[in-house]
């Protein structure tokens, strides 16, 4: 019986580390599309400065003002988007630490468990 309640219990284990490590994985490829999305849009807001700036070389102006509409909207866009992309970069950091921190604690109930076994079958 002691071998059918140790195989229970490895399972019970190695599958609760199995569900943890898939829903730390979930998170953080969520996370990490959203940052890809992210990306894409500074890489659009870029595109779009660059066409702003442009037209405005191509329609003859000879200066160009930072601080003009057209140019701060997408310059403020870009760091918007590097703001949320360095909270979603630490919002993984914290999940990875958070998950660690499970798997540590999962590790030192382990050899607790193997005590008892181990002092059952002497």
């Amino acid at each position: 019986m002691s071998f059918f309640n140790e195989a229970r219990d490895s399972i019970m284990k190695y599958s609760e580390k199995f569900v943890n490590k898939t829903e730390e994985y979930a998170k953080i490829g969520k996370l990490t599309m959203d940052i890809k999305k992210m990306e894409n849009s500074i890489e659009k807001a870029y595109t779009e400065l660059g066409k702003t700036v442009f037209e405005k070389i191509s329609m003859g102006e000879s200066e160009i003002k930072a601080d003009e509409e057209s140019i701060n909207r997408h310059v403020n866009d870009v760091h918007a988007y590097n703001k949320t992309i360095d909270d979603k970069r630490k919002e993984i950091e914290e999940i990875k630490k958070q998950y660690r921190e499970t798997e540590e604690k999962q590790g030192q109930q382990q050899p607790h468990s193997e005590n008892k076994s181990t002092s059952s079958d002497n």
